[in-house]
């Protein structure tokens, strides 16, 4: 029975120090310190995404851009989000562990806390709407997965499992376009914002990543 009180104070002890650094760490490098909202997407605050209550509308969208936020963060540490645009409606986007890559809309991610909108440099219509249905056609319903591209080919003929960043990767690689900026095995948000196959529409919110 000691055992078990112990036991207990140190996941109570645990809980409270993860709570505790995620509110010292959460709003970190926001411009929207009396006008945001963090919301937990865990248990216990673990991973957080800032939301500002007023949403600032997303304007210019169009098939095959990226919306890339940095107001994700677990434990303070903000590694971000990415989505792909399918069209002016529709945003298809991998969420979390647990879940399958599904749509959702620009008003969604109309209140993160920050955004950066990026579309492939010197890309046709054709080339765009190609990437967007081939993203709405072939990797929508996939589970969430951490480790993709770490198997025998980085970009498989038919990928079973998605994260944020890999979706709108596979979707230009399908195109013959690379936007993993460093090359590596796993396609992180940050390599997608380093792309010099992007560049910015626009860009707003906390402090953002430089580009090289």
């Amino acid at each position: 029975m000691q055992y078990l009180r112990q036991l207990f104070r140190l996941v109570v002890l645990l809980a409270l120090t993860i709570v505790f650094l995620q509110t010292c760490w959460a709003h970190r490098g926001s411009i929207y310190p009396g006008n945001t909202i963090c919301r937990p997407l865990l248990p216990l605050g673990i991973t957080c995404e800032e939301r500002i209550s007023v949403p600032e509308p997303i304007k210019d969208v169009q098939p095959g851009d990226l919306l890339v936020t940095f107001s994700t963060h677990t434990l303070g540490w903000r590694h971000g989000h990415a989505a792909l645009v399918i069209d002016s409606e529709t945003i298809l986007e991998a969420v979390m562990p647990g879940s399958v890559s599904g749509f959702s809309s620009p008003n969604h991610w109309a209140s993160y806390s920050s955004l950066l909108h990026l579309r492939v440099k010197d890309a046709s219509a054709q080339q765009r709407t190609a990437a967007a249905e081939y993203a709405k056609q072939h990797l929508y319903g996939l589970p969430y997965g951490f480790f993709c591209g770490l198997g025998a080919e980085k970009a498989p003929a038919a990928p079973a499992r998605l994260h944020c960043a890999y979706l709108p990767w596979y979707a230009w690689q399908h195109q013959d376009v690379d936007l993993d900026s460093d090359g590596g095995r796993i396609i992180t948000v940050m390599d997608l914002t380093q792309s010099p196959h992007l560049e910015i529409i626009s860009a707003r919110g906390q402090p953002l990543p430089n580009r090289k």
